[in-house]
């Protein structure tokens, strides 16, 4: 099935999507924004691309962490292009919430490190306390 379209055009955003690649911190859905606005330039100037051949540009265009997740899965579907995405999208989400979670407790971290103890405090009034001498049974084993 050919399409109208300025085949030069559609060459070079051919050629744009084979040289893609999603940066390691960018979010996979603007990623596929991308990808998808590149694929559809490139099908206008010439054939309609197959499933399985956008699922193959998109594979190498992902950064490494999700390419390794992606590794795992067994049931990604390699000839539906929207199957594929939606699993990608899946693993992408869970990928993005534990990074903002991690972001999240690296900021609680270093907002409880400012708040060390003062004299007089209850930490400080523990760490003054002597220590706990061990104690000796009859056969001369120590036990705390």
């Amino acid at each position: 099935m050919e399409r109208c379209g300025d085949p030069e055009a559609a060459k070079v955003a051919a050629r744009k999507l084979h040289s893609l690649r999603q940066g390691r911190l960018q979010p996979f859905r603007e990623f596929l924004q991308e990808f998808e606005t590149l694929q559809s330039k490139a099908e206008s100037g010439a054939e309609v691309w197959s499933d399985s051949l956008k699922v193959r540009i998109l594979e190498y265009a992902l950064n490494t962490e999700l390419s390794d997740r992606m590794i795992t899965v067994r049931d990604a579907p390699s000839d539906n292009f929207a199957g594929y995405t939606a699993v990608v999208l899946e693993i992408a989400s869970r990928l993005e919430a534990r990074e903002s979670r991690a972001l999240g407790s690296e900021d609680d971290a270093a907002h409880k490190s400012f708040f060390l103890p003062t004299p007089g405090s209850q930490a400080t009034v523990q760490a003054r306390r002597p220590a706990i001498t061990p104690r000796v049974c009859r056969q001369g084993y120590r036990y705390d």
